[in-house]
């Protein structure tokens, strides 16, 4: 039977976050989706089976979770299992006996009871690679990445602003705090960001931790272009964002670069492509 929505919510409050920190090893996976609704990448911990190019998922929590209407939709996923990157097809409903056999002992017992689950899915593998562990392509889990930026924009906060600097310290980038507007909520939202300063303009990478999927807030620019930045010199300037595109695009991307010449190695993670986002003066603000 399934776990019930008590457990479900506490689980995906509490538990999902420390799992995910060694998902990855064993039966437990990262598996990676784009949200249906909100086309952000989510990442869910998961007891998976492998065997050969198919991998098997108990659904504990029942076939109405989030993450398989989020698959179903996209038609497909990513996950990381015992040191492998996937990509995986469209699930496939199984029987409760074919679900079973694909499963080892003692998880089989388990599930048996006394979870005692119905319900299954395969996912095929379409490809399968082995991230390299040297190189400009090799990252932290993306759970690592986001935490620092969210750690940056606490520090600006207590430091009352101050806890940002200019692309003329060591690190070749400055670091601003954007405002923009939710593109559903309709409330301010602010991130910090790296930017570069290109005449009137700042540039910045819309590249989500280098994970898949847009960040949340080039969505919100996306939907709302009109932003506020604060730099380190703590004045607030009224911004309009746009993509920049064709030779723009590259001459801002090979500023970047030469800045970080590991971006490449890191953008080519992505099959997303890496917006390069132009903030812009606002016309008609003092």
């Amino acid at each position: 039977m399934p776990i019930t929505r008590r457990i479900t919510r506490f689980t995906k409050r509490v538990v999902n976050p420390l799992m995910l920190k060694v998902a990855g090893r064993g039966a437990l996976v990262d598996l990676e989706h784009v949200g249906r609704r909100s086309e952000e990448v989510h990442h869910t911990p998961l007891m998976a089976f492998r065997r050969g190019e198919i991998v098997t998922v108990a659904l504990t929590y029942g076939p109405e979770v989030e993450w398989l209407k989020n698959v179903r939709s996209a038609g497909g996923a990513r996950m990381h299992m015992s040191g492998e990157l996937l990509t995986l097809g469209p699930p496939r409903d199984l029987s409760v006996t074919e679900g079973l056999s694909r499963v080892p002992q003692p998880q089989r017992a388990l599930l048996r009871w006394p979870v005692r689950c119905r319900d299954y899915v395969e996912l095929p593998v379409v490809a399968a690679e082995r991230p390299s562990r040297s190189g400009p392509g090799r990252l932290p889990p993306p759970w690592v990445i986001h935490t620092a930026w969210r750690v940056h924009r606490t520090l600006h906060r207590l430091s009352g602003g101050r806890f940002l600097w200019t692309p003329a310290n060591k690190r070749g980038w400055g670091a601003l705090r954007l405002t923009a507007t939710g593109r559903r909520s309709g409330r301010e939202r602010s991130v910090i960001l790296g930017y570069l300063e290109d005449g009137p303009d700042l540039v910045t990478l819309a590249m989500n931790g280098w994970d898949e999927g847009h960040p949340a807030w080039w969505l919100n620019l996306e939907a709302h272009p009109d932003a506020f930045v604060r730099l380190a010199s703590g004045r607030l300037r009224p911004v309009r964002a746009r993509a920049a595109a064709g030779s723009e695009r590259d001459r801002l991307w090979a500023r970047w670069v030469a800045v970080d010449p590991q971006l490449e190695g890191y953008a080519a993670r992505r099959s997303t492509r890496t917006p390069v986002v132009v903030l812009g003066p606002r016309l008609g603000s003092d």
